[in-house]
This record gives structure tokens, sequence and C-alpha cells, in this order.
């Protein structure tokens, strides 16, 4: 048998301090007021502008991400949509959100369809709102697309014939404004056969040509 035994007793107490000084109870027990979080979400690996033909439609991903402290069960509550301005419901198309639900990171898959008749540079955008089911908040952010029309390197060229990556290295190599600028095309071997005197006829006293080759 023990030769002593201790009892003891705890009483948790907590205090409201303002500034340093205490404050009273309030009556009832203590109150809290709780306010649940907006969901949000940010866009990631944007490029500075879209590239693609005129009168076709292109189809490009960006990445984001679901800014919500819930975790996974946050992450299946909310739902994306979208709006755009009836000049673009045309124009724009095609958006949808994927990835799985259970996570933060998601993709926005859209078209573009750039009119032939348009600009070689536009400006469009989606308005893009996440919204939590349960709790009714949401939040919007504008997408902006700042969109090329760039069809090969140049009038002349044949549709496709060299991917946008391929052209967007070629300009890289030419120097100053140059590299901006709309070269016509007045030989290509596929189109004029492979002919050195035909190449010469066509393309002799043309001002600051440029060669393309693949090898």
């Amino acid at each position: 048998m023990p030769s002593h035994l201790f009892c003891l007793s705890f009483r948790v107490w907590s205090a409201v301090l303002e500034n340093g000084r205490l404050m009273p109870e309030p009556a009832g027990g203590q109150v809290i007021k709780w306010i649940p979080q907006t969901p949000t979400f940010k866009f990631y690996n944007v490029p500075a502008k879209f590239s693609g033909p005129a009168g076709t439609a292109k189809a490009f991903v960006v990445d984001l991400e679901v800014l919500y402290d819930y975790g996974e069960a946050g992450y299946k509550d909310v739902v994306f949509s979208y709006s755009t301005t009836s000049a673009f419901n045309k124009i724009v198309t095609s958006v949808k959100f994927t990835g799985d639900e259970s996570q933060s990171l998601r993709k926005m898959e859209f078209s573009v369809n750039h009119p032939k008749a348009g600009k070689k540079e536009a400006q469009y955008y989606i308005d893009v709102t996440v919204t939590s089911k349960k709790y009714k908040l949401n939040s919007q952010k504008r997408f902006i697309i700042n969109f090329k029309h760039q069809a090969g390197l140049g009038p002349g060229g044949q549709k496709d014939l060299l991917r946008d990556s391929v052209v967007e290295k070629i300009r890289a190599k030419i120097p100053g404004k140059d590299k901006d600028r709309d070269f016509k095309l007045c030989y290509a071997s596929k189109r004029d056969g492979f002919s050195t005197s035909t190449f010469h006829n066509k393309c002799d006293g043309a001002h600051d040509m440029l060669l393309v080759e693949q090898r």
C-alpha cells in the first residue's frame, strides 16, 4: 500500500484581453462567430501570347490551382463556371475544366477561332468563377487571352507547313525588329519543284531574303 495519496484537480480558465486589459466574460458563455472561407484560384504557366491560324479553331490548355483550405473535401465541394462577352461566343469556344476533383491542381481547356478578317493581334477574355456548393460563396477572375495570328512566316506559306513552335524558333534567330515582320513566300520546293533556275527566277532581287531548309 502506498504511504501517501495525492489528489490533484485542474480548472481550465480562459480570459479575453483587449489591448492587454482583461474584459468581462460574455453573458451565457463564450460566443464565437465562424465565417466560412471563400474559395479562389490562380492561373500559372500562362504564355505571354497565344498564337495560331485565322479561320480555324486551335485548342489550348492552361494550368490552374484551387486555393481553398478545407483539403480534399473542400476541393470536391467547388465547381467552376465561365462566361464571356457575346462578341467572343464564336471565337472563344470549347471551354471546360478538367483534372482530379479531389486535388487542387486543375486545367482549363479552350479553343480560339480567330476571324480571317481579324487584326494580326487581338485580346479576348474568359470570366472564370469558382463556387462553393456548400456555402454558396464564390470568387471570379478574368483570364486574358493575348492572341497573335501566326500563319507560318507570312503570306503565301502553306497552311501548317511549319508548326508554331518551329516558326517561333526561326523568328528568335532573326535579328532586330525583323523577327516580327511577315515574309512573303517567293519559292517553296513543295510548290515550285526542286529547280535552281526556278528558285533564282522567283527570288533574285528580293530584299532581306530568308532561306529556310530542312535537312
